[in-house]
């Protein structure tokens, strides 16, 4: 069973007739938004499914925000935090996976990739934390990892962090868009941010190593995702 309509229920759609497996994919598109509504709609649309599924393992994805000084005080992290609890509590069977930044075909502008895509694009001001590093991953990538857990019954009752196993600070993110749309964004430089290492991370053996650099993979997303 999938719960959602989203990017990462149509990723896992393949999972909609698996009778003993519910892929709770309906959450809050806007990571920085404050509105208590739509965090109580997902807890309760999550508590509904708990109680008329008992015993079934229950697949969540949360974030890997919590671990982010900059912003796990945030609602939307208290809100995941709130959940991930909930589920510990109330599930038997269960597996919980914090996310990065997904990338895929999306026009969701409240995501961070798209944020700066379309402010660069748009020419729209904006404030460039030359501190800061975010984790962008792959959809495809995402689907991979899960999908191999999942059908090998990898981990049971887990909390897993699953993201790129390399950051990219917010200036080099901005940097290769600015490349290539051929645009020079309209921003102001701020002394702000903070780096940060999410250990341990289960999508490190999924990838070859050595690691490109992250602005070649940076870049395949824009080539993957974007079109000019």
């Amino acid at each position: 069973m999938v719960i959602g309509t989203g990017l990462l229920a149509q990723a896992f759609k393949k999972y909609t007739q698996k009778e003993d497996l519910i892929v709770f994919a309906s959450g809050v598109s806007n990571s920085k938004g404050a509105d208590i509504s739509t965090f109580d709609r997902e807890t309760e649309l999550l508590s509904d499914t708990i109680s008329r599924h008992p015993g079934k393992q229950l697949i969540y994805f949360s974030t890997t925000s919590l671990l982010d000084p900059d912003v796990q005080e945030l609602p939307y992290a208290l809100h995941k935090r709130k959940i991930e609890k909930m589920i510990e509590v109330n599930c038997e069977h269960y597996l919980i996976f914090r996310l990065s930044n997904v990338v895929g075909h999306s026009d969701n502008p409240h995501t961070v990739f798209n944020f700066f895509f379309n402010k660069i694009k748009n020419q729209e001001f904006f404030n460039l934390w030359i501190n800061a590093e975010r984790n962008l991953i792959d959809l495809d990538d995402v689907k991979q990892v899960v999908t191999d857990i999942l059908d090998n019954n990898r981990y049971t009752n887990s909390i897993l962090n699953l993201l790129y196993p390399g950051n990219c600070s917010v200036p080099e993110m901005v940097a290769a868009i600015e490349t290539y749309l051929g645009i020079k964004g309209n921003y102001e430089q701020v002394e702000k941010g903070n780096k940060f290492i999410v250990q341990p991370n289960i999508a490190e053996s999924y990838f070859e190593k050595p690691l490109p650099p992250v602005r070649n993979y940076i870049t395949s997303l824009l080539e993957k995702y974007k079109t000019l």
